[in-house]
């Protein structure tokens, strides 16, 4: 412990506060130990000394039950000098919040450390807010909302949803509110959608259409598609009917093949009615062509690999699927694959499924071409 504690010293020396490392020693030692006293006072030193706003701040949140009041109200006061002075930023952020009133945002970063320090430095110095929230208009609505700041928001997260976006060196345009908007009302949506999965998960299917991003629309229905499969069958079936048409009216058309596979699965495994599986089957099928044609464009622009094509990555899953249902029958759904390399690429998973491989997981790219 001694020779860590020689160690602590020399990094703080050279202005490389390990601040975790300095947390898991404190709450090592025990209350009484002068070891302990002595770390609160370097890490306090070495923030001084070189500022880094959220190190520190998690530093003191994670130990604020364990630091003497003295040495907290230090240490609190040393983080909202430096803020204060604009000095310690490490990442530079925005953040906008969605609640039934409308939108808050704080498009300059200082706007964020701010309310993240608010509930700390309100003890101490009553007046700090007031000084750096002065002519920052997103802040004092932050503020006027949530006096405690991001920890009272923390704490009652039904109360809003937050985004977060990297700050690009000025104020956020006017596309980058809209899309922190988006992103903010999404999760929203997709809150009230698993608040109502269990109660009635046909009105999660009516939430999903509001949710604007086609990826997070079809997670939804998954969840639903799994839900069914723990109902009685008549229900299941019921359910899954449903599933199929919120499938359709997703609009992209890359996003639905998992989904029907996902039914297929279900009416196979659940329903034991595998001509309903098959039926599934099909449509991802033919929407895995669509999402090939489009991808296969040379308008698209579409510069990514073939392996990581959404259409790719929708055979794959789609025969792997098939050779779970149908042994080696599922060859004889090959012909339905637009081309060679695609039917190779279907091959291989029924093979993998024959002879018990782990699938190998992809990720979907889909890049421009650079004119």
């Amino acid at each position: 412990m001694d020779r860590a504690m020689e160690l602590m010293e020399e990094f703080s020396a050279r202005g490389m506060y390990p601040y975790g490392a300095a947390r898991e020693l404190i709450e090592k030692l025990p209350p009484d130990d002068q070891r302990q006293a002595a770390l609160f006072a370097l890490t306090n030193a070495s923030f001084q000394q070189r500022p880094d706003i959220e190190a520190y701040l998690d530093f003191i949140r994670g130990l604020r039950k364990q630091f003497p009041p003295q040495a907290l109200e230090t240490a609190v006061r040393s983080l909202a000098k430096a803020a204060e002075d604009k000095q310690g930023m490490r990442d530079a952020r925005t953040m906008t919040f969605t609640t039934n009133a409308g939108n808050v945002s704080l498009d300059d970063p200082w706007d964020v450390v701010y309310f993240k320090l608010a509930d700390l430095v309100a003890p101490y110095d009553a007046d700090w807010i007031k000084r750096v929230s002065l002519g920052r208009n997103g802040l004092q609505a932050a503020l006027e909302r949530w006096p405690g700041g991001l920890k009272q928001l923390e704490d009652a997260p039904g109360d809003a949803t937050m985004a977060t976006m990297e700050w690009t060196g000025g104020p956020l345009t006017e596309e980058q509110q809209r899309h922190a908007r988006e992103v903010a009302q999404e999760g929203v949506l997709f809150r009230e959608v698993m608040i109502s999965l269990r109660k009635d998960p046909a009105q999660a299917l009516e939430i999903q259409k509001k949710i604007p991003a086609a990826r997070l629309r079809g997670r939804c229905v998954r969840l639903v598609i799994g839900t069914a499969r723990g109902k009685e069958e008549d229900e299941a079936r019921r359910l899954l009917g449903k599933c199929e048409g919120a499938i359709t009216g997703i609009p992209d058309v890359s996003v639905r093949p998992a989904l029907w596979v996902a039914i297929a699965e279900a009416a196979h495994e659940k329903l034991k009615d595998d001509e309903y599986a098959m039926r599934m089957f099909d449509k991802a099928i033919s929407d895995a062509r669509a999402a090939w044609k489009k991808e296969n464009d040379a308008d698209s622009g579409n510069a990514a690999p073939r392996g990581t094509w959404a259409s790719t990555m929708a055979f794959r899953e789609i025969f792997r699927g098939l050779a779970k249902l149908q042994g080696d029958g599922a060859e004889g759904m090959l012909e339905k694959v637009p081309e060679a390399e695609l039917n190779v690429v279907a091959r291989l998973e029924i093979a993998g499924v024959l002879l018990g491989a782990q699938p190998v997981e992809g990720m979907v790219r889909n890049e421009r071409r650079k004119s």
